[in-house]
């Protein structure tokens, strides 16, 4: 593992996971039904920030890449309800 990259991630998840949760569940109308979703995507997002690295570290705002990553995930998934 790259220290760099965990160091990274770590931050962003400490900074902004409850931000973007709160951007998701507000997607969600806050329905309690779809927290389990909100939850879900949001592991899938930062899961992906650990793989995809090298895509999104030169960007200006890599919690952007993580946010837009997991609404991409729960819009995705809220269109097979």
């Amino acid at each position: 593992m790259n220290s760099t990259r965990d160091e990274l991630v770590q931050e962003l998840f400490e900074r902004h996971y409850h931000s973007i949760y709160q951007r998701c569940l507000f997607y969600v109308d806050f329905n309690p039904q779809f927290i389990p979703l909100v939850e879900d995507c949001l592991q899938d997002a930062y899961e992906r920030a650990i793989i995809c690295y090298d895509d999104y570290k030169e960007y200006s705002n890599p919690a952007g890449w993580i946010a837009t990553t997991a609404m991409n995930r729960l819009k995705s998934e809220m269109r097979k309800y």
